[in-house]
């Protein structure tokens, strides 16, 4: 039963559904790469939403050192019934996990400790993650100032009687191809590869730097640690065309 209470509560302020605006700074949709997250029924996240986070800043780490274009990162949270009250935790829990201070690149062993009892980063992905980490931390980019270093993720909550986003939205029900809306522009990225888990999966477009993942919100931690197996065939051998670096 909806909650008539919250039928009428934004999810977002009007600061936040510009945020793709001020991320582009006048690129088009179709000039950046794009990190797609998907979560199917989202409302189940619960607990689960900071190593989901942790999961997601560590892959934009490691495609950020791969990618030739600005990266436009994008959650969609995806909920199952209508109650829009259902999905206000996860929504609040990663307005912190992906917009505040804990995406400082400064704090990639946070990241990897908070997933340590959903899924195990193998020595290799954390040591090769860690330098960079610390490089960009410390390079011009780090002096830049703390706002630079952080990871401007945007979020966009769906349900069967509402959307809402934060300037930039994304249609990736079709499995060959993802169709992004931002700023009145529309763009089509057909995806050439694949790979798929239980509650999982990872898809790749041409371009090599446009990523969507969907995750099955009602088994989130398997999820993420078919996940995060995945990035280690990354280093192992450039899946899904991923360049090494």
């Amino acid at each position: 039963m909806t909650n008539e209470k919250f039928a009428d509560i934004a999810f977002f302020v009007p600061e936040e559904k510009a945020k793709f605006d001020a991320f582009a700074r006048g690129r088009s949709i179709a000039e950046l790469g794009k990190l797609v997250l998907s979560v199917r029924g989202a409302e189940h996240v619960g607990a689960a939403a900071e190593p989901l986070a942790a999961a997601y800043l560590i892959t934009n780490l490691l495609l950020m050192s791969r990618a030739q274009r600005r990266i436009a990162k994008l959650v969609i949270l995806d909920m199952e019934g209508t109650d829009r009250a259902e999905l206000f935790p996860v929504t609040n829990a990663l307005r912190y996990f992906l917009m505040e201070d804990y995406t400082q690149l400064d704090n990639f062993d946070a990241w990897v400790t908070s997933l340590k009892e959903v899924a195990a980063v193998s020595p290799r992905l954390r040591d090769e993650l860690s330098d960079l980490s610390d490089f960009m931390t410390s390079s011009e980019l780090g002096d830049a100032g703390s706002g630079q270093r952080k990871a401007e993720t945007m979020l966009a909550v769906r349900s069967p009687d509402f959307a809402e986003d934060q300037g930039l939205m994304a249609d990736v029900g079709n499995p060959f191809m993802v169709r992004f809306h931002a700023a009145g522009q529309e763009s089509l990225d057909v995806l050439s590869q694949s790979v798929h888990g239980e509650a999982f999966s990872l898809r790749v477009a041409n371009s090599r730097d446009v990523i969507v993942i969907e995750i099955d919100g009602k088994d989130v931690e398997k999820g993420i640690a078919q996940w995060i197996a995945r990035l280690d065939d990354v280093l192992d051998n450039a899946l899904l065309g991923l360049k090494s670096a």
